[in-house]
């Protein structure tokens, strides 16, 4: 962090990296954890981690599938405490869940690990947003369509438990459980929009098409 940012509060940032991959892998006879596919020079958890330290004063990398490899490229980072999760196949909020319980600052940030364009300038912004508020939740806002980082209150946290385990009994499916949303568990939650003024707090990567319109940013 530089001078500039002292003057926000000290937050953490839940990077979840540990879901299947399934559509990023479908036609690979060797699947690679999203998180470790390459950038312009770069694996994906990378960029997000250094992106994120821009502000944060620790990232919280969440492993499942692939968790292994993931903790060795998770170790070679600066500022980043790695998360198991075992329960990772219910889905991301799972994964969510499971590094906010080690969050130690009052408010938090969520940051997917295959968003690698969620520059430190987001960052920065969410919080300025939040500053002397009292919402719970603060999203960026662009054109109308909420993002990531999504900042959260830590104290929010018993309440998003109960709201998940309660939607985890409702699901039918095992597909159902897994794509429980954190959206759905924010809402009704006191909320805020942020608005800023790029949509890369939308742009994730899924596809082998997706990637490399991503590369393509680097070489056009």
């Amino acid at each position: 962090m530089t001078d500039g940012e002292r003057s926000f509060p000290a937050v953490d940032c839940v990077i979840p990296a540990g879901g299947l991959s399934e559509r990023m892998n479908r036609n690979l006879s060797q699947p690679v954890p999203k998180a470790l596919l390459v950038l312009d020079g770069k694996s994906l958890l990378a960029r997000v981690v250094e992106q994120a330290r821009e502000v944060c004063a620790r990232c919280l990398v969440v492993t499942g599938w692939g968790a292994d490899e993931v903790a060795r490229e998770a170790a070679s980072l600066e500022g980043v405490t790695v998360v198991h999760n075992p329960g990772f196949s219910r889905g991301m909020v799972s994964s969510i869940l499971a590094g906010a319980r080690q969050v130690q600052s009052d408010l938090f940030f969520v940051a997917p690990a295959d968003m690698p364009f969620l520059s430190g300038g987001l960052y920065r912004a969410v919080l300025a947003g939040a500053r002397d508020r009292q919402e719970d939740v603060f999203f960026p806002l662009y054109r109308g369509k909420r993002g990531h980082p999504v900042l959260i209150r830590r104290s929010l946290l018993p309440g998003l438990e109960d709201a998940f385990a309660e939607t985890l009994a409702g699901a039918s499916s095992p597909r159902d459980r897994g794509e429980i949303l954190l959206k759905t568990l924010l809402r009704g939650r006191p909320c805020r929009d942020v608005p800023v003024c790029t949509g890369d707090i939308g742009v994730d990567l899924d596809t082998p098409d997706e990637l490399v319109r991503a590369q393509e940013r680097f070489h056009p």
